[in-house]
């Protein structure tokens, strides 16, 4: 908790950091070609990697990181001019949706890695339906019925499933003996 609330503050300080270290090589350097000087105002000097799901359950004043980023931080302009790429990796798609409208005001890029398709989904039940025999269901039925899932909400499913299947059992076995 400490640390989503000073991360904004710590990135600001980032960025604040390189700042300084632009103004001390520019009075250290000598002049040079203006086309070097665009170069190397243009080279990226950092990249900085925030996985979400290393902080997915820690919520600061019922907000996730990621929607404590987007409000608190400030400088979001100046991360990009001062060369750091900020890259935010988010598995969760219905938080993404939540927060779509301020996640386009502060990130340029936004890539969406596609869902699994119908022939992945299909792989995924049939590997575990090998694996546990006992446990039968209908493979064609869950593929159309978990359509646009995320996989750990279909791993989830499975677990259930699992769970369901030996609170089926167990009464039985005690009702036999």
């Amino acid at each position: 908790e400490e640390y989503i609330n000073n991360f904004t503050a710590i990135l600001e300080s980032l960025i604040q950091i390189e700042d300084i270290n632009d103004e001390e090589v520019d009075k250290n350097s000598e002049v040079s070609q203006i086309s070097e000087n665009k170069t190397e105002e243009n080279k990226i000097k950092g990249i900085l990697l925030i996985n979400q799901e290393n902080f997915s359950n820690t919520k600061l004043k019922e907000r996730n990181f990621l929607e404590h980023f987007i409000i608190s931080f400030k400088n979001k302009k100046e991360i990009l001019k001062n060369g750091l790429i900020l890259i935010w990796i988010h598995n969760n798609i219905k938080e993404i949706e939540m927060n779509s409208r301020s996640i386009f005001e502060v990130f340029d890029l936004f890539i969406k890695i596609p869902l699994l398709d119908k022939i992945e989904r299909e792989t995924i039940f049939r590997n575990f339906s090998e694996k546990n025999p006992k446990i039968v269901f209908d493979i064609k039925t869950l593929v159309d019925f978990t359509d646009n899932w995320e996989i750990k909400d279909i791993n989830q499913l499975l677990k259930v499933g699992i769970f369901n299947h030996f609170l089926l059992i167990v009464p039985a076995y005690l009702i036999y003996q």
